[in-house]
């Protein structure tokens, strides 16, 4: 059989691959080439736009956010620029602002109108003067509902560990706010 009529284990023959990897799809226009990549910011805002929506999709009763590190600051930005009504809590963990970050996070935070856990493991003195720099701006604005709670590590098992945090966390979202 010559080489041209044999067929690949797909069931087409080779000419037909290469015409189809070389066809191009239309190419940019002017302004596709233009338009700059979206920031970092503007990826991670738009990450947590989705999932608002997607819990919104499927008729939630509460929203919560729950921001670990960076991502307690992206949170605190996007509650802070767009106010959903729908996102009752939020719940940052060792929160911290990354090396980019627009303000301060006690600067977002303070100003939220969420009731916000704020739960920190750290142990050092850096870790708490953090913490103490967002209890204080919250008390500076009268901040209705802000909690600032620490959690000791405990064995050094990490398991052990994370089932305290989500125990700690759960016990907060379950709590009564104030009146």
């Amino acid at each position: 059989q010559p080489a041209a009529a044999q067929t690949t284990s797909a069931g087409y023959l080779p000419e037909q691959t290469a015409a189809t990897d070389n066809d191009e799809s239309t190419p940019p226009t002017q302004a596709e080439r233009d338009t700059p990549p979206p920031t970092h910011a503007e990826r991670m805002l738009a990450r947590l736009d989705a999932a608002i929506e997607h819990a919104r999709s499927l008729q939630a009763s509460t929203i919560v956010l729950i921001g670990h590190g960076t991502g307690a600051y992206w949170a605190s930005q996007y509650l802070a620029q767009l106010q959903p009504k729908d996102v009752g809590q939020l719940v940052v963990i060792d929160p911290r602002a990354p090396l980019q970050g627009e303000q301060p996070l006690e600067s977002y935070l303070a100003t939220l109108p969420a009731a916000i856990g704020d739960f920190y493991t750290g142990t050092g003195a850096a870790a708490n003067q953090q913490a103490l720099q967002r209890r204080n701006a919250a008390r500076r604005a009268g901040h209705p509902d802000y909690r600032l709670l620490a959690l000791p590590g405990l064995t050094g098992d990490r398991n052990t560990e994370q089932e305290q945090l989500v125990r700690r966390v759960r016990g907060w979202l379950e709590r009564k706010p104030p009146q």
